[in-house]
């Protein structure tokens, strides 16, 4: 498995993969993993047992296949982010938002109120 970077849709799961299995990261996308932990509930922290390190243009083979990887801004100049709130009703949101470097500006994806379950995390400190 080669993990491109660092969003969760592209490494979430690692978890649950068998051990054997080996996972090709960069060490920037590694120590953002790791970060990343930090802003998650423990059920949803990723590990990695046995990374194997991959750097910019240091080709390496997998069975038949031969590897470059490129590092790659994916984000752009945009960083995404979710964040809990309340607004001025004192209703808790979940707000999508991300910062434009390029302009230094925050623009709201989305907003809407936290489901039931979501609260009921939030109370209990799982959020």
């Amino acid at each position: 498995i080669i993990i491109s970077h660092s969003h969760k849709d592209h490494y979430g799961l690692l978890s649950y993969l068998h051990p054997d299995i080996t996972v090709y990261v960069s060490e920037g996308v590694l120590k953002l993993i790791h970060v990343l932990n930090v802003f998650t509930h423990k059920r949803s922290h990723v590990s990695i047992s046995k990374p194997c390190i991959v750097k910019h243009k240091a080709s390496f083979d997998i069975g038949d296949f031969r590897v470059t990887p490129y590092l790659v801004d994916h984000s752009a100049d945009e960083d995404r982010f979710l964040m809990l709130g309340f607004d001025c009703r004192l209703r808790l949101l979940v707000v999508s938002y991300c910062f434009d470097s390029r302009v230094r500006q925050i623009r709201i994806i989305s907003a809407r109120k936290v489901t039931t379950k979501e609260k009921g995390e939030f109370a209990r400190g799982e959020l």
